[in-house]
This record gives structure tokens, C-alpha cells and sequence, in this order.
């Protein structure tokens, strides 16, 4: 982050204190109140540089199938008395928490194709149910709803005809609307 020209934010002799902002679902630049209620980065996470502060921090990201998010970084200028603020929080950059979060693969054993979703996760970390639709029958309509991390599809019969290309995209509705990932390969 470069402070060079942010006169908001006086440097002091003690270093800075950061903030990050929980996940928000608008881009838009969060009001000061908005550093209170997310977590501190640590000092030894915290560097100046010639021109401001470099730091690193971890960011969740909840329900792989909501919109994007952002994260804003929250600076203020750290006293030897740490009951005294040096000046208000200033919003640093923000930071993309990218919609896919999850990841969609195919692979083929004997007759029997496995789709495997890793990553997508609820707000408590554990698996969420996800949805899959394929480019061409018989599953070109939206599925019902996949609670583990894998589904099979049977090659032959009235399932994936042998010697043919699919395209199946992993949805977080049930409406099949919000896309997560999307897998191509070729039935054998």
C-alpha cells in the first residue's frame, strides 16, 4: 500500500496497525466503521517499505456460490501508547475474493465417468450441496442436488454415449444459474 501521499495517515515511529475488512459483497469503498468489525494483522505480518507498508493476510471466502466479494485493508498509524489513535482508519486497496472457488473435474475408470467438485464449501467449511448440468442429453437439465464431493455417470445404455464430447458445469442453485466451474470430456 503507498502512503507517500496519503496525508490522512501520519507516520509514526512505533509502524502502523492493520485491519482487514470481512468479506463485503460491494466494491464500493467501505465506511471507516467497517475496519472495526474485521480482523488484525499481526505485527510481524506488517513491513514498511520506501513508500508505505506491505503485509499479507488470509481472507474466507463464504459460499462458493454467492457473487464476487471484496476485502478492503484498513491503516492507521500505530502510538507508543497503543489506547491512543494516531488518526482515523484509512481504506487501503481492496482485494477480489473471486466467485470460483471450487473446481470441477472428470475422470473416466472402465465404464463409469466420476465428476469430483473440490472446494466448494459452506460457511462452516463443510461440503455444500452443488448442481450439474451437461451441453447434450441426458443431462442437460438441471440436476437435483449433489451432497458429497463426487457423482457418477455411467457410460452406456441410456446414460453417456461412448465415443462422445461432454461439457458439465457445476452450479451452487437449483436453478442452475450461478455457475462454479465447468469440465469437458470425451465419453469411451
Amino acid at each position: 500500500v503507498d502512503l507517500r501521499n496519503r496525508a490522512t495517515v501520519p507516520w509514526p515511529k512505533t509502524g502502523f496497525v492493520v485491519m482487514n475488512t470481512n468479506p463485503l459483497p460491494s466494491s464500493s469503498t467501505p465506511k471507516p466503521e467497517a475496519c472495526e468489525d474485521g480482523g488484525l494483522i499481526g505485527d510481524a505480518d506488517v513491513a514498511e517499505t520506501l513508500d508505505g507498508i506491505e503485509f499479507d493476510t488470509t481472507y474466507r471466502r463464504p459460499m462458493a456460490h454467492l457473487a464476487n466479494h471484496y476485502a478492503f485493508a484498513c491503516i492507521r498509524a500505530e502510538a507508543e501508547d497503543l489506547a491512543t489513535r494516531l488518526g482515523p482508519w484509512t481504506i487501503g486497496g481492496r482485494v477480489t475474493i473471486p466467485k470460483k472457488v471450487a473446481t470441477l473435474t472428470a475422470e473416466q475408470a472402465a465404464t463409469t465417468v466420476t465428476l469430483t467438485l473440490e472446494g466448494h464449501t459452506d460457511d462452516d467449511g463443510a461440503d455444500a450441496d452443488w448442481y450439474y448440468k451437461a451441453n447434450k442429453a441426458p443431462d442437460d437439465a438441471c440436476s437435483t442436488a449433489v451432497s458429497g464431493t463426487t457423482q457418477d455417470l455411467t457410460v452406456g445404455g441410456t446414460d453417456l454415449t461412448a465415443g462422445t464430447s461432454y461439457t458439465y458445469t457445476a452450479y451452487g442453485d437449483g436453478q442452475c444459474t450461478q455457475s462454479i466451474d465447468s469440465v469437458s470430456f470425451r465419453a469411451e
